[in-house]
């Protein structure tokens, strides 16, 4: 049985084997040792808050919670390596309901058994085993002679394979670690591309506006749109149908270069069977004037079959004016997001469509109900200058009575006003129109169109004044911009600074500049509690003060909801606590969250009286923008840091060991007639594992070997302190007895060494 105990932990020991099939081996050794017991093991899982597996040779006997509890008690420094329960009546941790059941089920008294702990140095339980003969209806005492020898035999085996499954467990946990990093690394990369993805279409969609603005060419802007649209999304044809918008039906297909002939009539068919569900009577595809526009890329594509198409109206006041049709002979091609920013296209290109449609239409026919319906304000002039139309929103612009007529110099007044009469002068003497002229009236900006109107049985009739406000767009288009720059801003400082508490330092001023706030905080989680990392005007004493009445603070109920809190008037609020040490009148808490974690908490503040607007919807959305930017690098960071303190560790760890190796003999003894050899194995990097030999005369060598009880760094520095005791107290060649005698005195009155030491010492 011996040989097959040591052959166990041998297997065990040089085997890299999972807690499972350990639990197992063990279980196997115990019937070995207890052939006729009763024997049940308990393994606990991670938290240690419950049980994980269970085995046992007879029926499982239950083990009490109270039991349990006792021995994975965190609180619990001493746990002894077995309890041999005599009277488990008197056993204060006894479950009488339990001991009760055993009774009735054993008939039996049930009095005795023999508990184990699994457990580590730092009194980390891993399992529990407890041993009965209940079933014998006998004690362990009176069927095992040898008891005490088992009991010795049983906790010298755990003791050994106690090593093994902490390796298997930190393993295991490095290997979870690993796992975690590789889906971070995948989810910066995903975010990354997504954020340059949303950067794309947000200047796409810029783009796209501004040429749309500056054109009233309906052909060259459906091809501008599908070159825009193609700088987002890979298709194989962007087709833009308009039906009789003007006058006739006409369909735009955009293909790559490489696209033949047949390829072509391929995605032409496919684009008609598309767009016939969109409309309520047929349309013949010989009425359709079709165009081809070729992009300057290749497109390689191996099948022939289109596996992929979305297609999108154009809606003008509420009516199908046409489709967008995307095909791809790529499967799933297109995603949810790219239809979105179709779909904001579309809009985009409805609108300018129908609006160029209107100018048309009122080029030729003067009708004033439409002219009247444009939401933006509109004057025609006739040919000898008078104002022939003019719109509800022209005359509120030009703070005019709606249809009153005023005198040609009223009118040129208010040209020069608007600094529009010299241009209005050269488009008379050229006939040629001027696009897209910027101009400030009341406070508003405008891009003003100023066409000649012809007729076809007139010629030249007048001047057709379309005016655009572009004050919300120009005002949209800042705080793109300033969203932009921020973001970028915020990716410099992120690829640029390693250090955490640089980066939590910028990132705050950086902070309360964009958001015109005067103080502020960050917090971070360190295990359990959000402390602050980096704070300016906002130290831990002054940012508690800000709390609601039930004296919960307002970064604490962000902690519990993970939602963002504005407050836009502190003071105004009957939930707030208005004893405060500074006072404010706003005050915003982000969240700052990875993977549905909350790792700390940004605290903004503004003080009462500061000049600065509120915050709008716009200014929320970069700010989480921001903080979502920032939440991987912060995350980042800590792990960063984590990891240079282990490097630490790891670098002192091998500093002492090399000092532990040095205090070894390097240089053997030489005798004609022995040959000396060594070979030291220390179960960690660092050991109290000793040998030495001394030589006393001549003839006589001391040879000495001791093991510190203990491993790790106290073993090593217990070791060092026992050299130098030995090489004090051992100078003549007295004998073995004495000289251990001797020593023991001496290391017995030693204050540094607490620990038995075994020693072996001979001449």
């Amino acid at each position: 049985m011996q040989n097959q105990i040591e052959e166990s932990i041998n297997q065990i020991k040089t085997n890299l084997f999972p807690e499972k099939i350990i639990v197992e081996e063990l279980f196997r050794i115990l019937k070995l040792i207890f052939p006729k017991s009763s024997i049940n093991i308990y393994t606990f899982s991670n938290d240690k808050k419950k049980i994980d597996i269970t085995l046992s040779n007879k029926n499982l006997w239950a083990i009490p919670n109270n039991l349990t509890c006792w021995l994975t008690n965190p609180k619990n420094t001493i746990q002894l390596p077995f309890l041999h329960i005599k009277n488990r009546k008197k056993f204060i941790l006894t479950d009488f309901i339990q001991y009760s059941k055993d009774q009735k089920k054993y008939h039996y008294r049930c009095n005795d058994g023999l508990l184990f702990n699994v457990v580590n140095d730092e009194n980390t339980v891993f399992a529990a085993i407890f041993i009965h003969n209940w079933h014998l209806k006998t004690t362990l005492t009176k069927l095992y002679k040898d008891l005490n020898k088992k009991i010795d035999l049983t906790s010298n085996y755990i003791q050994q394979i106690i090593n093994p499954i902490e390796n298997y467990l930190i393993h295991k946990k490095i290997k979870n670690l690993l796992e975690d990093k590789n889906k971070l690394t995948q989810k910066i990369f995903q975010d990354e591309q997504s954020l340059n993805r949303r950067l794309t279409e947000l200047t796409t969609l810029y783009e796209t506006s501004n040429e749309l603005s500056h054109s009233l060419n309906y052909v060259e802007i459906i091809e501008k749109v599908s070159k825009n649209i193609n700088k987002v999304i890979n298709f194989d044809a962007c087709s833009i149908f308009i039906k009789k918008v003007f006058n006739k039906n006409e369909l735009f297909i955009t293909v790559g270069s490489d696209h033949n002939n047949e390829i072509i009539r391929l995605l032409t068919k496919e684009t008609l069977n598309s767009i016939d569900s969109f409309f309520s009577t047929e349309i013949n595809p010989s009425q359709i004037n079709i165009k081809i526009t070729k992009l300057n890329r290749r497109i390689n594509h191996l099948s022939k079959t289109i596996n992929s198409h979305a297609t999108v109206p154009l809606i003008f006041r509420d009516e199908i004016i046409g489709v967008i049709c995307l095909l791809s002979f790529k499967k799933s091609a297109f995603q949810g997001n790219e239809l979105q920013f179709v779909h904001t296209v579309s809009n985009n290109l409805a609108s300018t469509l129908g609006k160029i449609k209107i100018i048309r239409d009122l080029e030729k026919s003067k009708i004033y109900s439409v002219i009247e319906s444009i939401i933006e304000p509109v004057i025609i002039l006739d040919h000898k200058h008078n104002i022939n139309i003019i719109n509800s929103k022209a005359a509120q612009l030009l703070n005019i009575r709606h249809q009153k007529a005023i005198s040609q110099d009223e009118l040129i007044d208010l040209l020069k006003e608007l600094c529009l009469h010299n241009l209005y002068q050269n488009v008379q003497k050229t006939k040629q129109p001027v696009i897209n002229e910027h101009a400030t009236y009341n406070k508003k900006n405008f891009l003003v169109n100023i066409s000649p109107i012809f007729n076809d049985e007139y010629g030249y009739v007048g001047i057709i004044f379309l005016f655009r406000d572009t004050t919300e767009i120009q005002q949209m288009d800042r705080i793109k911009s300033q969203r932009l720059e921020a973001i970028s801003k915020v990716n410099l400082m992120i690829k640029s600074i390693e250090n955490l508490d640089n980066l939590l330092d910028v990132l705050m001023e950086f902070l309360l500049n964009i958001s015109s706030c005067n103080m502020g905080s960050i917090q971070l989680k360190q295990k359990d509690r959000f402390v602050t990392a980096t704070h300016i005007n906002f130290p831990e004493k002054i940012r508690r003060s800000y709390r609601y009445k039930n004296r919960k603070t307002i970064s604490e109920k962000v902690e519990k909801t993970k939602n963002l809190i504005l407050i836009d008037n502190y003071f105004a609020s009957p939930d707030l606590d208005p004893n405060v040490k500074i006072l404010i009148e706003l005050y915003l808490c982000i969240p700052i969250i990875i993977n549905n974690n909350l790792i700390g908490i940004i605290n903004l503040a503004r003080k009462y009286g500061t000049s600065a607007s509120k915050f709008t919807k716009e200014d929320i959305d970069t700010l989480l923008t921001i903080t979502t930017l920032v939440a991987t690098s912060i995350h980042n960071s800590i792990l960063y840091k984590e990891k240079l303190e282990k490097e630490k560790i790891d670098q002192e760890l091998k500093v002492a060991s090399e000092i532990h190796n040095n205090l070894l003999p390097t240089n053997l003894p030489i005798n004609p007639k022995l040959i000396f050899g060594t070979l030291n194995i220390p179960a960690q990097k660092i050991g109290g594992d000793f040998y030495d030999f001394m030589e006393l005369d001549k003839n006589k060598i001391g040879i000495i070997i001791a093991d510190i009880v203990g491993k790790g760094i106290p073993a090593g520095l217990y070791m060092a302190v026992l050299k130098s005791i030995i090489n004090r107290s051992i100078r003549t060649p007295l004998n073995p007895k004495k000289t251990l005698e001797k020593l023991n005195k001496v290391i017995f009155s030693d204050p540094v060494i607490n620990s038995f030491v075994p020693l072996f010492y001979a001449i």
